[in-house]
C-alpha cells in the first residue's frame, strides 16, 4: 500500500515575499510505501516527523491523528491482501 504525504521542501524555490506573500513552508506530495514507514513523532501541531526503516526522515504536513489513523488504516488493509 502507498500512501501520498506533503513533504516540506529543505530549500525555498521561489521567493514568496518578493510575490507579497507571506509563505512559511513549502511542500511537496509525494508517495511512500506504508512498509517503509517505520514511525511517525509529533513536532507541532500541523507538522510532523516521519522516519523510515532505510534510518531517513522529513518533516510532513498534517496533524498528527490524521496521519496514525491513515497509516493504521492502511496497514490493516495490507494484513488482509
Amino acid at each position: 500500500m502507498w500512501i501520498e504525504i506533503d513533504v516540506m521542501l529543505a530549500g525555498s524555490t521561489m521567493d514568496w515575499k518578493e510575490l507579497g506573500l507571506e509563505v512559511k513552508h513549502e511542500f511537496s506530495k509525494r508517495m511512500v510505501r506504508v512498509k517503509d514507514v517505520a514511525y511517525v513523532q509529533e513536532l507541532v501541531h500541523d507538522i510532523q516527523v516521519i522516519f523510515f526503516y532505510d534510518n531517513t526522515s522529513c518533516l510532513i504536513r498534517g496533524t498528527y491523528a490524521e496521519i496514525r489513523d491513515e497509516l493504521i488504516h492502511l496497514s490493516q488493509d495490507e494484513e488482509f491482501d
